[in-house]
């Protein structure tokens, strides 16, 4: 051990000699190139153009860096709103550019497209156009909003076909437009009375947005209310062609031109909960990826794939797909199984998995494919309690055993795609590997086909409600285990009601959805309640003094019942019964039992 004395007085003189001889620095005058930009940088934050100019014209150097040119022209088209500095922004943008368009001068994507602007500002398309295309002489990667200074010039002016070979050429480059773009090639479409691409552009809305500003609203409003769109349509075409259409194009659209005559009459409505438009009362329908966009799809997810993968044993796997082609439903096993088990106790739970299968069968009628890694597999059938189960899946085909070192994602994604399946999981699929497949398509994908595990397990938001209302006098006292619902179901069997409803985990049901359309339904017709109630609140209030009772019946609950009732303009007197007099286990076994046969579970085709 050694111990370090330090002299209070010497360490402080020492001290102070230190900080003697190092003074605070003083602050370190700027260089006048630096200067420079932190005035520039100071006129980029304010906009202000006056402001820039002064600074250029007072530099002693004309010659800009790169930078320093970009931050100018972003000024200059900035400006470009304010009609005071139009015209001065596009004089002194254009200097600057002149000036140091030379040889050596190799602009970037920022430096042309504030250039691309301005040109567009002076109404020169021509040029805007020229100036987006030389992108690729610079070995620059051509964005978007280097193109649309000149689709807006031309859109503006009238001319439809020039910004019609914008977009050919926009397309061509791998780059998609947005809903601004559309929307102004849609209104030089509807005001040069292009029909064919009136169409065409509401299509391209239709599959590439999700909603659209008022302003768009406005522009379609344009063509539909115009004597144009009156004019205009196929009469005699066969309904079989458009079935057929309609088919390939993966339901709910022909995209076989304008049908029908006469005038149309727009009108703005909401959709129904169940899909219907409250105008119409037509049943909009999911429009699916159409068949070659999506054989496509899978040829991108097998190539991308194979090179990261053996060959041959995604190549099998395809071929073993090939010869099964029945499936509609494809489950992430690994997903399912490990959702939410991030406990003490937790693992791979295979009821989960179990439960998912037994749904998905139950509703479609049909085996799912269950996508799980061999390794899973294997501990799964060393496992002598779930071996049965295992062997039984293998035996049906329900499952596939992804080989070892693979990733099954490939897998479960290429069978969902390939089968145009449902696909059960919770991964997001936000990793690198689906960024490899492109963000617009796959999302589309993702959207159509992807369904939640935890929308199939219900979010249980009044199980407590439940546990307290069944708690006094039925079989479940405060948990739900494995003896209750095994004696639930031998009691239904013994009751000749079919028993495959009762294979479920009772805490994966939306059980504020079954009390509501079920259970108090089925109290109403035990207790010959035939009279409607006009609200659901009503009929919470109504009979929440004595559901929710907490195991106790008193007199103040029922009287709050009579109360209620009362205030409801409802007949009361067949309130005037002892709740505790009520047979509640012959109620169970004639009423609720048969009512919960039919509990509004999702059916997974409507998503199809």
């Amino acid at each position: 051990v050694i111990l370090s004395f330090i002299n209070p007085q010497h360490y402080a003189t020492q001290t102070a000699t230190m900080n003697h001889h190092n003074p605070r620095r003083k602050k370190q005058k700027l260089t006048p190139e630096a200067q420079f930009r932190s005035s520039l940088d100071h006129c980029t934050r304010t906009k202000n153009l006056s402001a820039a100019i002064s600074l250029y014209e007072s530099s002693p150097s004309q010659t800009l860096t790169l930078n320093n040119l970009n931050s100018f022209l972003y000024i200059c088209s900035e400006s470009l709103s304010d009609p005071a500095n139009l015209q001065s922004a596009i004089e002194f943008g254009f200097k600057l550019f002149r000036d140091h368009k030379k040889d050596n001068f190799k602009p970037n994507e920022a430096t042309l497209t504030a250039v691309a602007r301005l040109a567009s500002a002076k109404g020169d398309g021509d040029y805007a156009f020229e100036l987006a295309k030389s992108v690729k002489n610079y070995a620059v990667a051509p964005k978007l909003r280097t193109f649309v200074p000149a689709l807006i010039c031309f859109c503006g002016g009238g001319a439809a076909d020039k910004a019609y070979e914008v977009e050919e050429h926009v397309e061509s480059v791998g780059l998609r437009l947005e809903e601004s773009e559309l929307a102004a090639l849609l209104k030089v479409s509807v005001e040069t009375e292009r029909e064919k691409k009136v169409y065409e552009y509401l299509h391209k809305m239709r599959t590439i947005l999700r909603e659209v500003n008022e302003s768009t609203v406005a522009i379609i409003e344009s063509w539909f209310r115009g004597k144009n769109a009156t004019g205009v349509g196929l009469v005699n075409l066969a309904q079989d062609r458009i079935k057929e259409a309609i088919t390939r194009n993966g339901g709910g659209y022909h995209g076989l031109g304008w049908l029908g005559e006469g005038e149309w009459v727009p009108r703005r409505s909401n959709i129904a909960s169940d899909g219907k438009c409250c105008a119409c009362g037509e049943q909009l329908v999911c429009v699916d990826i159409d068949r070659a966009e999506t054989e496509k799809f899978a040829q991108s997810i097998a190539s991308l794939a194979m090179e990261r993968e053996l060959q041959t044993n995604f190549k099998e796997f395809q071929d073993w797909l090939g010869q099964l082609s029945e499936y509609e439903t494809v489950i992430d096993g690994a997903n399912i199984g490990l959702y939410q088990q991030n406990f003490a106790e937790g693992g791979f739970s295979i009821a989960q998995l179990d439960a998912v299968v037994k749904e998905v069968h139950s509703k479609s009628k049909k085996q799912p494919l269950v996508v799980l890694h061999k390794k899973r597999v294997r501990s799964l059938l060393e496992d002598a309690s779930k071996r049965e189960l295992i062997e039984e899946w293998m035996d049906k085909g329900v499952l596939y055993g992804t080989p070892y070192g693979s990733n099954d994602d490939w897998y479960w994604l290429y069978a969902a795609v390939k089968l145009k399946c449902l696909l059960v999981t919770n991964d997001e699929m936000r990793d690198h590997i689906f960024e490899l497949l492109g963000s617009n398509f796959f999302f589309r994908w993702k959207e159509r086909h992807q369904r939640l595990y935890l929308d199939m397990s219900r979010k249980i938001k009044t199980v407590m409600k439940l546990i307290d209302l069944y708690g006094p006098y039925l079989f479940f006292k405060g948990v739900y285990d494995d003896m209750n619902l095994e004696k639930l179901r031998r009691t239904a069997k013994e009751s000749g009601i079919e028993t495959d409803m009762f294979y479920f985990d009772p805490k994966m049901i939306n059980w504020e959805d079954y009390f509501m359309k079920t259970h108090i339904p089925g109290i109403r017709l035990y207790l010959d309640m035939s009279r409607k109630i006009k609200t659901v609140m009503k009929l919470i209030d109504l009979y929440g003094p004595y559901l929710f009772f907490k195991g106790v019946y008193d007199d103040m609950n029922l009287e709050k019942l009579r109360r209620t009732a009362k205030e409801s303009g409802i007949e009361t007197d067949m309130f005037y019964f002892d709740p505790k007099m009520i047979n509640w286990e012959d109620y169970f076994m004639k009423t609720h039992i048969p009512g919960i046969a039919f509990p509004s579970f999702v059916d997974p085709r409507m998503f199809w």
